[in-house]
């Protein structure tokens, strides 16, 4: 909905010094579009469960598509399906110390609280890559994520890529089996 509005028509109502994303990450449409109307760009967060652990800082470089580095107060780590630190995999907090800002645990679920933080980790769900300049980039959540032909799809990235196109006003991408490449991704 965000690309269909006319966002420059709101500019002189409001006053906006800085915009924050909470939640699902923003596509790069809306991202550019928030930038032309308002001359600011949204500076993207991450996480229920903490305070902001992923972001663009003020007076940070921003990097477009990217949710920006960790913050200060979180130790951040990617670990690949096999639980070892790596560029790209999921976002994980390092529990050695406590960071301050995570939430004790999930109200009346002791199980979902324990599979969230084992082996040291609170493990958030979010994939991601990290580049060399420490900047994080979103691929999607865990469960989202599937394989085809031993890729790696994340269908963020592809309704991202299908909402370039002018005559695509919104995009969903699921995984459809497949014999030969075990998934293919189905769109709407």
């Amino acid at each position: 909905m965000l690309i269909q509005e006319d966002l420059a028509s709101y500019r002189g109502r409001l006053e906006i010094r800085e915009l924050l994303g909470a939640g699902e990450p923003l596509n790069p449409e809306i991202i550019e579009q928030v930038k032309t109307a308002w001359g600011s760009p949204a500076r993207r967060i991450r996480q229920t469960e903490t305070t902001a652990l992923v972001g663009n800082s003020p007076g940070q470089v921003l990097k477009p598509g990217s949710m920006g580095r960790a913050l200060p107060g979180y130790r951040l780590v990617l670990l690949d399906a096999g639980g070892k630190e790596a560029d790209e995999g999921e976002i994980c907090l390092v529990l050695d110390p406590r960071p301050l800002g995570l939430m004790v645990g999930y109200m009346d679920s002791v199980e979902k609280t324990a599979e969230a933080m084992h082996g040291g980790y609170y493990r958030t769900g979010d994939v991601a890559s990290r580049d060399a300049d420490g900047y994080i980039t979103y691929v999607g959540r865990a469960d989202d994520v599937f394989k085809a032909s031993d890729y790696r799809i994340s269908p963020f990235e592809l309704e991202s890529a299908l909402l370039e196109h002018p005559a695509v006003a919104e995009a969903a991408v699921v995984p459809s089996p497949d014999p030969l490449r075990l998934a293919v991704p189905r769109h709407s």
